[in-house]
């Protein structure tokens, strides 16, 4: 056989075999495989028939109406509709451009009845299936007093229920109108202060003064004297270019550990703490969690976020981290959450943000989610430091507020620092009339007076006591 004729036998045998294999892959995706493809969340066909379904509405724990979604003439695709601006940081939103996130996200199998989804064959577009409504355990006329008091500025604040992690309140500021995202979404996503971002769980921000929380803590487990009298207690300590000292200048410059707890001054701690220091810090930090990575709107098959660990501490960062100023960075969830624990002897839950659900919206099923409490430091040393707490406020550096409240309240206040930018932070705990206990949180950026985010606690805290 000539070569060019062998070559053209090859050639031949090359497409045969090509068009062969072409076949059965067409066979396959024809008839083994076509089900698959059809189901397909990228389906035109099923783009457009789940931008029918009515997407279940969203309500607070008293029964408010917070979203809903109705059909828009003529096409039909369903617009979802938000109610309360106080509730926007939460709820996230729903579009069919740009997708879902925060509670929208975290419940878009329920409001989308995603489990009674159908084949598409058997799918009648004019009577198309009907998303789930939620109940949330927030309670919206909380949320919206927390709003009032912080519209116009930069920060977060969450409240929940210590009992059994509940949202009651959980505020991101600034936040976006869901309502006109498709219309606003390019000057959205280039305004100042990013309105997208969960400052509430996402905010990494340095603990500056708060950090005298966990350190009192570490105080404990280590079995430091807290009575012992430290000269000069009121004198500023440098860190870097910072000086920092007592939040408001203390009655006398001759205070016990205790005593520069309720003031804020962080001189004592640097006395009393950096000689046991760091490998017992980064060891007791880690129990607390402060640094831990969360994803609390992820749905629930989400993967577990893996831990992050906390830098070793060379003898020179020592002063950084007892100022809070060093490389542990954390959240008003997280704070909130040592908060939590505290007032439960010692336990906390992660917060848990669905109360009930309902396919008409008047017969509820309360939601009872299996929830396993943390523990994050013993109970003697948690009733230690809810006492503490309380005296803060009674006697330290916020006693000017004239925390005389019906009930038992207690917190705390700090400033930190990050570059040029500076924030207050306030974490406390409140029980209210019907026994119900509640921890609280707020950060407030571009702020360097602590008395204005202990005022907004203040004045949240006397309010809600009101709202029968």
């Amino acid at each position: 056989m000539k070569p060019i004729e062998k070559a053209l036998r090859n050639l031949t045998f090359l497409f045969i075999g090509s068009f062969a294999v072409y076949m059965l892959m067409t066979t396959q995706f024809v008839t083994v495989r076509q089900w698959a493809l059809t189901e397909r969340d990228d389906n035109p066909r099923r783009v457009e028939i789940e931008k029918r379904v009515q997407r279940g509405s969203i309500f607070d724990r008293r029964g408010t109406l917070l979203a809903s979604s109705a059909s828009a003439i003529p096409r039909g695709y369903q617009i979802r509709t938000y109610l309360e601006p106080a509730t926007y940081s939460l709820l996230g939103y729903a579009s069919h451009q740009y997708g879902v996130n925060r509670i929208e996200a975290r419940f878009d199998s329920l409001l989308m009845n995603v489990a009674e989804r159908q084949p598409l064959a058997q799918t009648n577009l004019l009577n198309l299936r009907e998303g789930i409504h939620i109940q949330l355990t927030l309670d919206a006329s909380w949320q919206s007093t927390l709003y009032d008091l912080m519209e116009g500025r930069v920060g977060a604040g969450i409240v929940q229920s210590t009992q059994n992690g509940d949202v009651l309140a959980w505020l991101s500021l600034p936040s976006i109108d869901p309502n006109t995202l498709d219309q606003n979404w390019e000057a959205l996503t280039n305004t100042e202060n990013d309105p997208f971002f969960d400052r509430v769980a996402e905010g990494n921000y340095q603990p500056g003064g708060m950090i005298q929380l966990p350190l009192m803590i570490s105080a404990l487990l280590e079995q430091v004297n807290l009575t012992t009298a430290y000269e000069e207690a009121d004198q500023p300590i440098q860190v870097d270019t910072l000086q920092l000292g007592c939040l408001v200048p203390p009655p006398s410059t001759t205070l016990t550990l205790l005593e520069s707890f309720y003031w804020g001054c962080p001189a004592p701690f640097i006395s009393a703490l950096s000689s046991s220091y760091p490998q017992p810090l980064i060891s007791e930090l880690e129990l607390l969690q402060l640094h831990e990575r969360v994803q609390p709107f992820a749905p629930e098959n989400a993967p577990t976020p893996i831990p992050r660990r906390l830098v070793e501490l060379s003898p020179q960062r020592i002063l950084h981290t007892l100022s809070g100023q060093g490389t542990l960075t954390t959240s008003p969830l997280h704070m909130n959450r040592l908060m939590s624990a505290i007032v439960e002897n010692g336990n906390a839950y992660d917060p848990a943000f669905l109360l009930a659900t309902s396919h008409d919206g008047e017969l509820w099923q309360p939601f009872s989610p299996l929830q396993t409490s943390k523990a994050f430091l013993s109970g003697e040393n948690a009733v230690f430091m809810r006492t503490q707490l309380n005296q803060s406020l009674q006697k330290g550096a916020l006693q000017s507020l004239n925390w005389e409240l019906e009930t038992e309240v207690g917190g705390m206040v700090g400033i930190g620092y990050s570059g040029n930018a500076s924030y207050v932070w306030f974490s406390g705990y409140a029980v209210m009339t019907d026994g119900e206990q509640i921890a609280l949180t707020l950060v407030i950026e571009d702020e360097t007076n602590p008395l204005v985010v202990a005022q907004i606690a203040h004045d949240f805290l006397t309010r809600i006591h009101a709202i029968p």
